[in-house]
């Protein structure tokens, strides 16, 4: 495929399809992107072009198709040590737990109907970044953090006609989850200063 040989040359055109007021436009550029992020080649030249931090942008989509479609591109590029990095900091964590949170049908989805799919593919990405995340990288999580992730997991397990196997998509999250390290103390608003310790008597 020559799009797949020369990254460079159409990448770009996919990022600026990924902005359209177009909806199909936005889900074809996703798909694409999809392919890409097969090859370690692609995946650096995504970078480049901002198409991840536009990925994880979509995430929050009023367009359920759009949100599946670019949590599935999400999948591959999760599995790549040093892009999770970014995509962490680009806000890739929380717009994956959202959406998830979303085809429950919960806060974030208000009163739409469970989507099994969209969960899943979520989970998958999500599922992928903690096996590769850096090991010395700041912990993705606060206690709170995971265990609300948790039970968000737990709520996804039940989806559908017939409970989720322990191996399937949330099952192997949930158990990856509960194993991760966490930080304790979230850190202080720019605007505010730790007290100072108090005086000895």
């Amino acid at each position: 495929n020559e799009a797949l040989r020369r990254p460079d040359a159409f990448l770009p055109q996919v990022a600026k399809a990924l902005l359209s007021d177009n909806i199909e436009a936005v889900i074809e550029a996703a798909r694409a992107c999809g392919n890409f992020s097969r090859r370690e080649e692609c995946r650096q030249v995504l970078a480049q072009c901002r198409i991840c931090e536009a990925l994880c942008l979509l995430l929050s989509h009023s367009q359920r198709d759009v949100v599946y479609t670019a949590a599935g591109a999400l999948v591959n590029l999760m599995a790549d040590p040093e892009e999770s990095v970014r995509l962490v900091a680009y806000g890739g964590v929380a717009g994956l737990v959202e959406a998830v949170e979303g085809a429950l049908g919960g806060e974030a989805g208000g009163s739409r109907r469970q989507d099994a799919k969209l969960a899943s593919v979520c989970c998958q990405a999500l599922f992928n970044l903690v096996s590769h995340y850096p090991p010395g990288a700041e912990p993705l999580f606060s206690r709170a953090e995971r265990l609300a992730l948790e039970e968000i997991l737990a709520r996804v397990m039940q989806l559908g006609e017939e409970e989720e196997e322990e191996d399937g998509p949330a099952g192997n999250l949930l158990a990856a989850v509960r194993q991760l390290p966490v930080h304790d103390n979230s850190p202080l608003p720019d605007h505010l200063q730790p007290l100072p310790a108090p005086l000895g008597t």
